[in-house]
């Protein structure tokens, strides 16, 4: 009908207008993320059917270096990369819509040191709007964190028991320092914790 014809063509356009803003914010958090030259590319395409959506399909492609050729991002990008796309995406969206909860599983896979201070500081701001549970390994993030809650397992005869234990004061600087050298803790890395949670 007409009617579906014109609310599908507002759809369209409000789209592409949306995936240029995406664009442009993501490439502002790849730079932060010490992914200089990744650009992603948010293709929206018409379609002659509908269905619940409307008319398009959205095709997201990536490339990560200079010169290269904008591809799907599965198909492309490393396990670190995916991570960080996938932070700038969340970013970008907590930025324009109010979550109340963001959950985040390893959103640091594949990435390490100086990568992980800048996934950390991004982390940090977007908790100023909401809540933010990041589960991770990287002490770069968890040192960022308000509130750190250390999960184990453990094995009692034929059962596995799952425990959470929230640490704080100097318990949290040793499981940092764990994080950072394992568990043997050396005078280093205890520095180095208290110095990620200062």
């Amino acid at each position: 009908s007409a009617e579906l014809d014109r609310f599908s063509q507002l759809l369209n356009k409000a789209r592409i207008n949306a995936a240029k803003t995406a664009e442009r914010e993501m490439r502002i958090y790849f730079k932060l993320l010490s992914m200089e030259h990744a650009e992603v590319s948010l293709r929206v395409e018409s379609r002659a059917e509908y269905d619940s959506w409307g008319s398009n399909d959205v095709v997201f492609l990536f490339k990560a270096n200079k010169g290269g050729v904008f591809q799907p991002v599965h198909k492309v990008a490393s396990g670190g990369e995916i991570a960080r796309v996938m932070l700038a995406i969340k970013a970008s969206i907590s930025k324009h819509k109010r979550l109340p909860v963001l959950i985040l599983d390893e959103i640091d896979q594949g990435v390490s040191g100086e990568v992980g201070l800048k996934i950390g500081s991004i982390l940090k701001e977007m908790s100023s709007s909401m809540q933010l549970l990041a589960i991770t390994h990287l002490p770069q993030i968890a040192g960022k964190a308000e509130h750190h809650w250390k999960v184990s397992k453990s094995v009692n005869n034929e059962s596995t028991f799952t425990s959470v234990e929230s640490i704080s004061g100097e318990q949290r600087v040793n499981e940092l320092a764990e994080m950072l050298s394992g568990k043997k803790l050396s005078a280093a890395a205890l520095a180095n914790a208290k110095e990620l949670l200062a």
